[in-house]
């Protein structure tokens, strides 16, 4: 089994040695704004997974989210004991926040706020990677379910990064 530090040790790694054939290696060649732009991605990608798909498909995406996040950290220098020391002051954040539970008329707004917050996203990966961009609206335009979104734009994803 992986843990989150083997993983984190195995990007520096990559962020040190520069494999040629690393996809961490071609992420961080694209800095803060690819790595951004993927992590935002993966992270409105589990949330539909969450929504809409199986626990095993959620697991998967937000794995994608912590991968995508560590290679940000490690994009900018952070160790992961910066990290894990930032976890106490997460859980003195969490303990302050309301516990109240979201208004009933904000419910089902799931879809449409992840298309809006997608529809940033591109507006952003625009002004910096525009091929991203453009994998990215196609991924959001058609409205289809996560599966099929997914599929149908993995490809051209790729090929953008």
């Amino acid at each position: 089994m992986t843990t989150f530090e083997s993983l984190y040790e195995l990007l520096e790694t990559r962020r040190r040695d520069q494999p040629d054939d690393s996809r961490t290696v071609e992420l961080l060649a694209g800095g803060t704004a690819a790595i951004g732009a993927k992590l935002c991605e993966e992270a409105a990608e589990a949330w539909l997974a969450a929504e809409h798909e199986s626990a095993d498909e959620t697991a998967a995406e937000v794995a994608q989210v912590l991968y995508h996040g560590a290679v940000l950290a490690v994009h900018n220098g952070l160790t992961l004991d910066d990290l894990l020391n930032g976890l106490p002051n997460m859980t003195a954040l969490l303990a302050s926040q309301p516990t109240e539970p979201l208004p009933t008329e904000l419910h089902g707004l799931g879809k449409g706020l992840m298309t809006a917050v997608a529809h940033a996203v591109v507006a952003a990966a625009e002004r910096e990677i525009g091929a991203l961009a453009e994998a990215l609206r196609l991924t959001f335009r058609h409205g289809h379910g996560l599966a099929a979104a997914r599929d149908r734009s993995l490809a051209e994803i790729e090929r953008a990064l």
